[in-house]
């Protein structure tokens, strides 16, 4: 098990190295599988209007219920552009008023009113959402913060050449 998250409802989602998500409901455990069996799921998280979105190796999409209201897994990778299609595991999944964001150590990917926007990137650290703003360390070690859809550099010195991990406020 990558990632563990809870709905509103309190049910429990686990993504597991199986490529499958797992639904326990306190009584019994349901798998949801991704179209990729050899997918790894490493991040899951709940989005204010309660959709549960998914990364994995080489897929992300969201959890949708179907016509019996059991939830099935609905890929997004169809509305990436086919050039930004060539990333490896997402291994963080969240949401900031800009829109749900999915990281992989290649590329950052933004889903907002149906579109990706998508930006290249080569880190091994960890995404931060700190006081209205998204940081990354790049792959120069310097670290850079998402402004205006534009990665800009925030220091001159290459010091997180290991990757930051968190960033408090």
């Amino acid at each position: 098990v990558w990632a563990i998250a809870q709905d509103k409802r309190g049910v429990v989602y686990a993504g597991c190295s199986d490529g499958e998500v797992l639904e326990y409901d306190g009584t019994r455990w349901r798998h949801i599988p991704l179209p990729n069996f050899d997918s790894v799921v490493r991040s899951l998280h709940v989005a204010q209007d309660g959709t549960m979105y998914v990364g994995s190796k080489k897929e992300l999409g969201y959890l949708e219920p179907d016509e019996n209201g059991q939830l099935r897994y609905v890929s997004l990778m169809e509305h990436i552009p086919p050039n930004d299609r060539e990333f490896q595991d997402v291994w963080n999944t969240f949401e900031t008023p800009d829109g749900i964001y999915f990281y992989s150590y290649t590329r950052l990917l933004r889903w907002k009113n149906n579109r990706f926007k998508t930006w290249d990137i080569y880190t091994n650290g960890s995404p931060n959402y700190i006081q209205g703003h998204l940081y990354i360390t790049g792959r120069d070690g310097k670290l850079l913060r998402l402004e205006n859809d534009r990665l800009v550099t925030v220091t001159q010195r290459a010091e997180f050449v290991r990757g930051i991990m968190a960033i408090l406020p």
